[in-house]
């Protein structure tokens, strides 16, 4: 293996992941009737970041006259809200407990909804996955090698 050859696996072997974009808080409800009803769904976020906040109208059994979603942290403010379906974004700068509120109206036989609460920049600390620590070993003795051969 050449020295070049040798570089590219030690760089190949510093390579990090970085987590996938994750759901926080996916799901779907019904709210029964044509009163006013409001529901909370507490969840929690792990890491400081921003995220989207998503909410749709399903329209089963029938829609809503009018449906909102707010975001608060749990016994505090509230992060963001939307007063539509529809999606807004929020920041968080510390992880921690949170709770989505629905508020809505349906009409007819009553209405459904969806909620997505999602990261979309989490800040995080890449953290190397463990077959990366094995190729960086791997990599450093193919440099060792390489090097021996070459004092040769």
């Amino acid at each position: 293996m050449s020295t070049r050859q040798s570089i590219l696996v030690l760089l190949a072997a510093l390579a990090v992941s970085l987590p996938a974009r994750a759901d926080v808080l996916s799901l779907t409800d019904v709210m029964p009737g044509t009163e006013v009803q409001a529901k909370s769904y507490a969840f929690t976020i792990e890491n400081a970041g921003t995220y989207l906040a998503t909410l749709i109208d399903l329209g089963f059994p029938s829609g809503f006259d009018g449906l909102s979603l707010g975001i608060a942290k749990t016994g505090g403010a509230l992060v963001g809200k939307i007063d539509a379906p529809g999606d807004f974004s929020f920041t968080t700068t510390a992880g921690g407990a949170y709770t989505a509120l629905v508020f809505g109206q349906p009409t007819g036989l009553g209405g459904s909804f969806s909620i997505d609460v999602a990261a979309t920049d989490p800040q995080t600390t890449p953290v190397p996955e463990p077959s990366a620590a094995l190729v960086l070993i791997a990599g450093l003795g193919f440099v060792g090698v390489a090097m021996r051969r070459r004092m040769r």
